[in-house]
């Protein structure tokens, strides 16, 4: 069950396990996790911050998603919003000094601090609150974006728009008054074309070449033949090629006026019957009578390359048959393989087994740990977490030894790198506290069978 709930600020915490955090975050404080969002540019925090105080005096349109985890309130969606909003009413989170008299400049326009409330939707069902996060990242609350005639047509209607947006405009209207078929019309005014489609139509040879100008806010085009020549160019701007083939026609090619210009000019009112003609026998109909059409680029531009070949993630576990000495560690890592291949052949089998192969993942880990110190007693190890010792030692080893020859490379790299928190993923597994995702599993087993190799094989 999920209900509304005003929440403090100070009251929510950010999610270790936000899939924009690197692993290596897990378990971090939430000051390391707010100056993470703080040092990448792409996540714009300080622009968001910026739209947060001129609109505070706007209602909260979106709400933030809180997991109820044992009296902790886990925001699983909003935390690029939560950093914003904590660092509003904190500035001195923010470790870099610019930073925070960015935040105490902008925190002094509003009235805000750690008892300032946002509106939330709670839940302990995580898999609830998964579900909105799933909506909105993977299926883009299902919302179609604005194209560029969209967003034209909003700026000119709040009576924004400067010259060129009204320019596009009124092209994007004779656009659709020609008699094409929709699909091309809509094809040339969207993603993959728009681009190419105005490079050309905005630029001085353009306005040179057709006569456009404003007059009383009305584009004036002085060209009588306009709107034919405007189906040849809507044709190889869809089809990238001139009719003849001679020419490739993108935002390379005509990347400069002179380039333009040869091309505008090369333009004939008499292709367009051509046009019309390509046009015509590339349209299909189907059962229910209704035609599509679609130019595809001619076959000519069509550069034969060489793919490379797809990598096949390994699907098995601990990546291929360890040879460990007889013992315990041998005894579960065969359980551990046993378990996994005889319940890996459905989606279904594997989705219930998973999280036992995650823990168990550090449970070997806490045998081996345990075997290898009662066969080194002179090795000192913390004897409440001896796997973490452990964990130090082994990366201590490869580093000393290098890792080149193990059969792992890349995954035990990224550990040994430390971009990678080993430690705390598997911490989560041994608790049960986190998704299990295969990849995932069967990534980490690949560096658990290079540590267990290290020490134990046969």
């Amino acid at each position: 069950m999920i209900e509304n709930k005003k929440i403090k600020i100070s009251e929510l915490s950010l999610w270790d396990e936000n899939p924009r955090f690197p692993d290596k975050y897990f378990n971090q404080t939430e000051e390391e996790l707010i100056n993470f969002f703080l040092q990448k540019k792409n996540f714009k925090i300080k622009e968001l911050a910026e739209a947060i105080v001129n609109d505070f005096d706007l209602p909260q349109l979106e709400k933030i998603i809180v997991l109820d985890l044992q009296d902790q309130n886990i925001v699983i969606e909003g935390n690029r919003r939560l950093t914003v909003y904590k660092l509003l009413a904190n500035p001195e989170l923010a470790q870099d000094e610019k930073l925070r008299d960015f935040f105490k400049e902008f925190s002094n326009k509003i009235s805000i601090n750690d008892d300032y409330e946002l509106e939330c939707l709670i839940t302990s069902d995580k898999e609830e609150a998964l579900k909105y996060v799933d909506r909105k990242h993977n299926n883009g609350n299902f919302e179609i974006g604005w194209g560029q005639a969209e967003r034209d047509n909003f700026k000119a209607r709040r009576g924004r728009a400067s010259n060129k947006e009204l320019f596009r405009i009124e092209i994007t209207k004779i656009v659709k008054s020609l008699e094409l078929p929709e699909e091309l019309k809509e094809q040339v005014l969207g993603k993959g074309y728009v681009t190419t489609f105005f490079r050309i139509i905005d630029s001085k040879p353009a306005y040179d070449l057709f006569g456009f100008s404003f007059k009383d806010g009305k584009l004036i085009i002085k060209d009588k033949d306009f709107k034919e020549k405007l189906k040849v160019i809507i044709y190889e701007v869809l089809n990238k090629k001139t009719l003849d083939g001679d020419k490739d026609i993108n935002t390379r090619t005509l990347n400069k006026n002179p380039e333009k210009e040869e091309y505008l000019k090369s333009i004939k009112k008499e292709y367009t019957e051509k046009v019309d003609d390509i046009i015509k026998k590339q349209t299909r109909k189907d059962l229910f009578g209704r035609e599509s059409v679609n130019i595809s680029p001619s076959n000519k531009s069509k550069k034969r390359s060489k793919k490379t070949p797809i990598t096949k993630p390994n699907e098995v576990i601990f990546g291929r048959t360890l040879e460990l000495k007889q013992g315990k560690v041998n005894n579960l890592y065969r359980a551990i393989t046993k378990i996994y291949e005889q319940n890996s052949r459905t989606e279904q089998e594997l989705e219930i087994v998973l999280p036992i192969i995650g823990m168990s993942l550090r449970l070997i880990l806490d045998v081996a740990a345990k075997e290898y110190y009662k066969a080194n007693t002179n090795d000192k190890f913390d004897k409440n977490a001896p796997y973490k010792s452990f964990l130090k030692l082994v990366k201590k080893q490869f580093k000393a030894n290098g890792q080149q020859e193990t059969t792992n490379y890349l995954e035990l790299s990224d550990w040994l790198s430390s971009n990678y928190n080993l430690e705390g993923l598997l911490g989560k597994y041994a608790h049960g506290d986190i998704e299990f995702r295969k990849q995932d599993v069967l990534k980490n087993s690949l560096i658990i069978a290079d540590i267990l190799e290290l020490y134990f094989k046969r």
